[in-house]
């Protein structure tokens, strides 16, 4: 995943996206390059079993073949030689590999023909951009080995020439048929592989390019002052946000205050009522007792008269004081 690291505004931004564009396309076509040159060189080997190290030997090969020309490549010459000679046949001659190998007469029939539709102009037009060379398989073409063990350094003379050839390291290939072997295996494993790799860099190219196009396109819909308007009514907003907190966090505490002094007043009034009805027992119950005494003094009223008649027999008199002595000890209480 792509991201914008910065301010999308800001004209580095958008030439960071452009310069990673530039260097993701770069890497594909790198790798697109070497992939293009896999699939040539699977092309190359399709249908021989010998190293050849270029199309253009190849085309001028098969079509000296095709025409009856008796030719061979210089690397399956090679190949048919001695193996502990052909690495100082290479060095020797070291065109041998980009060489078509043919005896003199048959070089000759090469040569020779005049005319648009002849040999040699036939050649030319298939020889593009690589030169083909012919080596004539005699004495005076092809140096023989002298049997010396001399290492060479890897540039070689061409003969008695001032002229030299560096060794190619694919001429390995022409050399050991195992190496050879290897290679062709490998190629499917290569071009599979930089597949994958392409893939994987045209998906980061679409990643890229879309994100350039919507910063592209956020500029044009939301300008930078539009942004910094946007910003200002955020802030706003914000500060708003924190203004009303601070008012609910206040109304929250009062609230949470009157619930308190809601309970301490319901306690109140709770004690209040259970105070009042022990208080309207006291008063029932001193009416109770007014009334109670009233009932007794009147008694003792009518007790008193009754024992001021002389003729009232001891027996109710006795009973009379006794009852008058038990009221007025009820009334002291």
């Amino acid at each position: 995943m792509y991201e914008i690291d910065g301010n999308v505004y800001s004209k580095s931004a958008l030439e960071s996206l452009k310069a990673h564009k530039t260097r993701v396309d770069n890497s594909l076509s790198e790798l697109l390059g070497k992939y293009h040159e896999f699939q040539k060189r699977k092309l190359l080997y399709e249908g021989i079993e010998y190293y050849i190290p270029d199309m253009e030997l190849k085309k001028v090969y098969e079509f000296l073949k095709s025409n009856g020309i008796r030719c061979i490549p210089g690397s399956l010459w090679l190949k048919n030689q001695r193996e502990d000679l052909r690495e100082e046949f290479l060095h020797r001659n070291p065109l041998l590999c980009h060489s078509i190998v043919v005896e003199k007469a048959e070089f000759e029939k090469i040569i020779s023909g005049s005319g648009n539709f002849s040999l040699k102009n036939q050649i030319l037009e298939l020889v593009e951009s690589s030169p083909v060379s012919f080596i004539v398989d005699s004495e005076d073409g092809i140096f023989t080995p002298t049997g010396e063990d001399k290492r060479s350094s890897g540039i070689d003379r061409l003969g008695s020439m001032e002229a030299y050839v560096v060794f190619a390291n694919n001429n390995i290939f022409a050399l050991n048929s195992n190496a050879f072997e290897d290679y062709l295996n490998s190629l499917d494993q290569n071009i599979l592989r930089l597949e994958d790799n392409c893939e994987g860099i045209r998906s980061d190219q679409e990643k890229i390019t879309r994100l350039i196009e919507r910063c592209s396109e956020f500029v044009k819909l939301y300008p930078q002052g539009y942004l910094k308007e946007m910003q200002s009514q955020l802030d706003k907003l914000d500060k708003e946000i924190y203004e009303n907190e601070a008012a609910l966090k206040e109304l929250q505490e009062k609230k949470e205050l009157l619930k308190k002094t809601i309970k301490e007043n319901e306690n109140t009034i709770n004690d209040i009522e259970r105070l009042i009805d022990e208080k309207n027992i006291d008063i029932a119950n001193l009416n109770e007792y007014i009334e109670l005494s009233g009932k007794i003094k009147e008694l003792e009223k009518r007790i008193k008269k009754q024992l001021k008649q002389k003729n009232l027999p001891l027996k109710e008199y006795i009973i009379m004081i006794i009852i008058l002595s038990l009221l007025a000890s009820y009334s002291l209480q």
